[in-house]
């Protein structure tokens, strides 16, 4: 006759286990949660409590809603990859384009400097042709308006266009700012 033995939960089968089901976070006999498995269960129910509340301030505080719909609703031209990384520059006060070049792909790639408010926590890019001007352009996302400026870097990635010279300039189209909430009634109250 042979004995199931693989666990600490085969406990008064011969297989010489004495320790308490609940010192591994098992059940006992009744299949009831024993004081040590409520503990346990308490601490993972508080950290994710806690987690959950964190990320929401933390989405909320960075204007995560407007990102969100902005994004669903804003016109994106395909043949255009938009990325930008944080303020990197302090102390920039203009945009500027740092440099330009075609892939060997056909892909012009055009990397520069935006200068939104320090409140900026997304920012939207796009581009117009009209002729030899290329003017790329970028709208922040604000969920509180600071009293600075930063330098973002940004890259435009441009698939389709006439292999060229172009004018290329940066320029802001002007930004979202939606200050949220809890931030507004936190002022309110001072």
């Amino acid at each position: 006759m042979a004995l199931y033995c693989e666990s600490e939960y085969d406990r008064g089968a011969g297989c010489g286990k004495t320790a308490r089901p609940d010192l591994h976070g098992g059940y006992g006999a009744s299949c009831i949660p024993t004081i040590t498995n409520i503990k346990h269960m308490k601490k993972k129910i508080i950290i994710v409590i806690v987690t959950l509340t964190l990320s929401g301030l933390i989405f909320h505080f960075s204007a995560g809603e407007t990102i969100v719909s902005e994004y669903l609703t804003r016109e994106q031209k395909e043949n255009l990859e938009f990325s930008f990384g944080l303020c990197r520059d302090e102390f920039a006060y203009k945009n500027e384009i740092t440099s330009s070049y075609w892939s060997k792909g056909g892909t012009l790639s055009v990397k520069g400097t935006a200068t939104p408010n320090c409140g900026t926590t997304w920012i939207f890019g796009d581009y117009e042709l009209t002729g030899e001007d290329l003017t790329l352009s970028y709208s922040p996302i604000m969920g509180s308006l600071v009293g600075c400026v930063c330098g973002y870097p940004v890259e435009y990635e441009i698939e389709g266009l006439e292999k060229r010279e172009y004018n290329i300039s940066l320029i802001e189209l002007g930004g979202v700012y939606k200050q949220p909430m809890l931030l507004k009634m936190i002022f309110e109250s001072l």
